[in-house]
């Protein structure tokens, strides 16, 4: 049995993400994002 390697690109993920409105990122009207702390790590 052959296993291959992935061949798909690295995802690059931005700092900070807009809420996702009518198919698009929107930033705050505010401009203030808040940290959303994953539960798993901690990070």
């Amino acid at each position: 049995m052959h296993i291959l390697a992935p061949r798909a690109p690295l995802v690059s993920f931005k700092s900070a993400y807009g809420n996702y409105i009518d198919g698009q990122f929107v930033e705050p009207l505010g401009g203030e994002y808040f940290m959303n702390t994953s539960p798993v790590d901690g990070e």
